[in-house]
């Protein structure tokens, strides 16, 4: 396996996309693809950046020795979890949530963990919630059937729609096919 298909590996595995992954590491979709595809090889910087980003072994992705990921220590794995919380499109709830968390006494943590375990324990025992969001808002990975379906409609519809008012525009610089018809 070359650089580029284990690039590929670490993408998939994060189910992100050439573009998402390329905004992680502060570059561009085409380079990413450069990548994958072997026609460029990342710098050392770059490589560098990919395993801090993604947490990959560095041994791994240079050479395919060892696991793709690398072991975090509890503490990383917090500091991680926080950083992600953080950079998140909304992060000032979470901001809050965490300056209030840090806060706390032991016996407003006794009592918090008490309170979640109740929650936890009252959720599992009730069915799940139907999920009734539109497709637009899920990522593709988790359409349903009927998601895939609507948006393939939609999708067709739209095109449609264009073609009609393609038409009935007529063309750009030439005549149309009803103009050509004698």
């Amino acid at each position: 396996m070359t650089i580029g298909e284990r690039i590929k590996a670490i993408r998939r595995s994060l189910d992100l996309t050439q573009t998402e992954f390329a905004t992680r590491i502060g570059s561009v979709q085409n380079t990413v693809t450069g990548y994958e595809n072997g026609r460029r090889n990342p710098s050392a910087p770059v490589v560098s950046l990919i395993c801090r980003e993604f947490n990959v072994s560095e041994a791994w992705l240079r050479t395919g020795e060892g696991e793709m990921f690398a072991a975090r220590s509890h503490e990383d794995e917090l500091a991680a979890t926080v950083n992600n919380l953080l950079s998140s499109e909304k992060p000032e709830f979470r901001r809050r949530l965490i300056l209030a968390l840090s806060g706390l006494s032991d016996a407003q943590w006794d009592y918090l963990e008490s309170f979640l375990q109740g929650v936890l324990e009252a959720n599992s025992a009730e069915e799940p919630p139907e999920d009734t969001r539109d497709w637009r808002d899920k990522h593709p990975s988790e359409w349903t059937d009927q998601d895939e379906e609507t948006a393939v409609a939609e999708f067709r519809q739209q095109f449609r729609d264009e073609k009609n008012r393609r038409q009935e525009d007529g063309p750009v610089g030439g005549p149309s096919e009803n103009q050509l018809s004698v």
